[in-house]
């Protein structure tokens, strides 16, 4: 983190989508169209479980998520390409799964990711995600993906720490409701 960049994690607004949008034609070019129309199709279902990231008041990556028969599911994250490995992506996971996991006492949250997108495949693995299938043709393009999965548990034992390391970079007042179900709000909104 640079040290006059100003970090915030909120929700995602209705205003959000045009800027979502352009993220998603840089990220996912082949199926952007597909992809924007479905999330500004699903938006009232998914609005309350996603997240954005702003750096100095611009908007730099998304996480659009839901809850789907008691699980919850990553659906789509990004990051503009210049903000990449700056442990954005990282954070908006974070902020996904203490929503899923201690707002909403999730016992479950999956996600799908092609499997040639190794980066991506790393950083779930870095939060306690684990692949347990590989589904075939699953994409527009033909390409495969794997299932990914974390379970309580292994959040609350493995990675919450993590987190909360990596959240202490971050404005979340917006989030505070976030917390509020958490024994940890205090920790996340005064550190």
């Amino acid at each position: 983190m640079l040290a006059s960049e100003i970090r915030k994690i909120r929700k995602i607004r209705a205003e959000d989508l045009d800027k979502i949008s352009k993220i998603v034609m840089e990220v996912f070019p082949e199926d952007c169209n597909i992809i924007i129309r479905y999330i500004r199709y699903i938006y009232a279902f998914v609005r309350d479980h996603s997240y954005i990231v702003e750096i100095n008041n611009e908007l730099v990556g998304f996480s659009i998520n839901s809850v789907e028969y008691g699980r919850g599911h990553v659906m789509y994250l990004a990051v503009k390409s210049n903000y990449r490995r700056r442990g954005i992506g990282k954070a908006l996971l974070c902020v996904s799964l203490i929503h899923f996991f201690h707002q909403l006492d999730l016992s479950e949250v999956f996600l799908e990711v092609q499997t040639e997108n190794i980066p991506a495949i790393k950083l779930y693995e870095s939060l306690g995600f684990r692949i347990v299938r590989r589904i075939p043709r699953y994409y527009v393009d033909g390409s495969d993906c794997y299932v990914m999965i974390i379970d309580r548990g292994t959040f609350d034992n493995v990675c919450e720490k993590i987190c909360m390391r990596l959240l202490n970079n971050y404005d979340l007042h917006e989030v505070g409701s976030l917390f509020s179900k958490s024994s940890r709000h205090d920790y996340y909104l005064s550190n």
